[in-house]
């Protein structure tokens, strides 16, 4: 029939090849999506220039001999769970005591209950550190801070030993550079390295607020 018909031929080529075509954007959209979200998740945060020693415009105080660690939360950040996680599991195996302030970022002109998420009540059942709602940020920008999961650790004269985040990318558990270093201070030894790249939404102006509604989704505004 093919034979005797030569534009049925046709039809039935170009049916195939629109298919094929159909089936080849259709790959291509999957690997392209997948790409943006791998470098969505391993896309570190714009942090602030680094300071030697404790800001003495700083409301917080130390204490001589005592090492602090600062940690920078936006609580509707969901990155922020994970380095929360982080952060306690250190912790519970650490060698030294050592003062823990987490600072939450309560933006100018929102209700206090604004701040009260998910996020924030996983930081206040961690045992032995300090949770602070910073309103307008300002206590954070005394830290430099852009980004939150950022964490500093000071040794009992103030100076900084350790900025930056101790996650592997945004949602990524496991060993990095960050949280060797932050296990090594806690153990009374040196970091690995004295910066790392953070993973989390950014603090401030340029902000990129990640809502978290009742049933757990999340949606970008």
């Amino acid at each position: 029939m093919w034979r005797k018909f030569p534009i049925l031929r046709q039809v039935r080529a170009f049916r195939f090849n629109r298919s094929v075509l159909f089936v080849v954007m259709w790959a291509a959209a999957v690997v392209s999506g997948i790409c943006l979200f791998d470098g969505y998740e391993l896309a570190a945060a714009r942090t602030g220039p680094m300071t030697q020693y404790w800001p003495a415009a700083s409301a917080l105080r130390t204490a001589p001999g005592v090492a602090t660690v600062i940690m920078a939360i936006h609580p509707k950040c969901p990155c922020s769970n994970l380095s929360l996680s982080q952060l306690q599991g250190v912790l519970n195996r650490r060698h030294m005591r050592i003062n823990v302030h987490l600072l939450v970022y309560q933006p100018t002109g929102y209700p206090d209950d604004w701040s009260m998420t998910s996020v924030v009540r996983r930081a206040q059942r961690i045992q032995g550190v300090d949770v602070m709602f910073d309103r307008g940020g300002d206590e954070l920008k005394k830290f430099q801070a852009r980004a939150s999961g950022e964490l500093w650790f000071y040794d009992g004269n103030g100076k900084l030993l350790f900025r930056g985040g101790i996650t592997g990318g945004r949602g990524h558990p496991g060993k990095n550079s960050g949280i060797s270093s932050l296990i090594s201070l806690a153990d009374g030894g040196a970091p690995s390295v004295a910066e790392a790249p953070v993973f989390g939404c950014a603090i401030g102006e340029d902000e990129r607020i990640v809502l978290i509604d009742k049933g757990g989704k999340t949606n970008a505004q």
